[in-house]
């Protein structure tokens, strides 16, 4: 009987809120037992002839043709005979309204703009328990998303400004709903990059000189679930020539008549334009230009100075040259080591 069914729910809910206290379980377990809980009152109350207080209802729900739906539970004791909707686009204002229906269109608010729906059950003039759904319209499946403008702009630091927009009007609202696939493949290597973005323009700063990249960017939409991708739209971008950042000195070792150096050059991934020579200047005692074969793995480069005097101090710089120019000059100085009687 329904009787024994509520002393049962209330011995389950008693028990599993002695678990909740003592930690031993999630409040959340409470959630469904309470609702049956409220439907016993209910059920014992109506019986007794006294005003009947529905449950909230259920599966309420808000798709992207802006129709709010929901449903009775099927053991709902009390006889419905309407449904108060109050919609909250802020803390200052509400839209009232009641329906005799389990569903109403709202076509009037705007879309991606959240607001907070709720739905009470009436009965007999009694307001029932209210159910909350905060959430906003989301765009229809069938928008257009095709991308009108896709460009670039390159920065004087070496970043790159993409910006786009649509060819269908999108509300303000509803910019930051879309997500926004770009793909960018660098047509030397082939390696290729996605990156989603919530917005309508972006700064790439890790593209290397001297290598063509195809850049292609699509809006997608979201909808109950399934993203629905636009077509995409692409341009092609080559960075220009960039001298090399000055080389690194890793090891230095002196002899009497002699200086033996290893650089390093910039990565290779960073700027991919070929080096083409190393250069070290020395004013009168010497100026070499070492022709510098470059690959993927951009090798340290060895230099060795011959045919110097024994303890002397030497003032030279160094430079490296790629297709963009001549990189920024290393000062140094190194002193070669003085000569021992009977060394070679």
């Amino acid at each position: 009987t329904s009787l024994t069914k509520c002393i049962r729910i209330i011995c389950d809910l008693s028990v599993n809120l002695y678990l909740v206290l003592k930690g031993q379980i999630p409040q959340a377990n409470l959630g469904n037992l309470k609702h049956s809980y409220f439907w016993c009152l209910t059920r014992e109350s109506f019986a007794h002839g006294e005003d009947c207080i529905a449950g909230m209802v259920q599966d309420l729900t808000l798709d992207s043709d802006a129709w709010l739906t929901w449903s009775v539970d099927p053991d709902e004791p009390c006889k419905i005979d309407e449904f108060l909707v109050e919609i909250e686009p802020d803390l200052t204002r509400k839209i009232s309204f009641h329906v005799s229906e389990m569903y109403t269109h709202l076509p009037y608010l705007d879309q991606c703009k959240r607001y907070r729906y709720m739905v009470t059950p009436v009965s007999g003039g009694v307001l029932g328990y209210q159910r909350l759904l905060t959430g906003y319209i989301p765009f229809p499946p069938d928008l257009d998303l095709t991308v009108n403008h896709f460009g670039a702009e390159k920065l004087d630091n070496g970043t790159v400004h993409l910006k786009w927009n649509f060819t269908s009007r999108i509300p303000g609202n509803c910019f930051g709903r879309l997500e926004h696939r770009l793909v960018m493949m660098d047509l030397q290597s082939g390696d290729v990059t996605d990156t989603y973005l919530r917005t309508v323009e972006t700064n790439l700063d890790l593209l290397s000189p001297c290598v063509p990249y195809d850049l292609s960017i699509r809006a997608i939409n979201s909808v109950d679930g399934v993203n629905v991708e636009g077509p995409s739209k692409s341009i092609n971008l080559e960075m220009d020539p960039y001298p090399e950042d000055p080389p690194t000195l890793s090891s230095i070792v002196s002899t009497p008549t002699g200086i033996n150096m290893v650089w390093t050059l910039e990565s290779y991934l960073r700027n991919r334009c070929p080096v083409i020579n190393f250069f070290v200047e020395g004013g009168r005692n010497f100026n070499i230009t070492q022709p510098i074969r470059d690959h993927f793995g951009r090798a340290p480069v060895a230099v060795n100075l011959t045919q110097l005097q024994p303890d002397r101090m030497y003032y030279f710089r160094v430079s490296v040259e790629n297709l963009g120019g001549v990189s920024p000059l290393v000062p140094i100085a190194a002193q070669t080591l003085e000569l021992k009687p009977n060394s070679n």
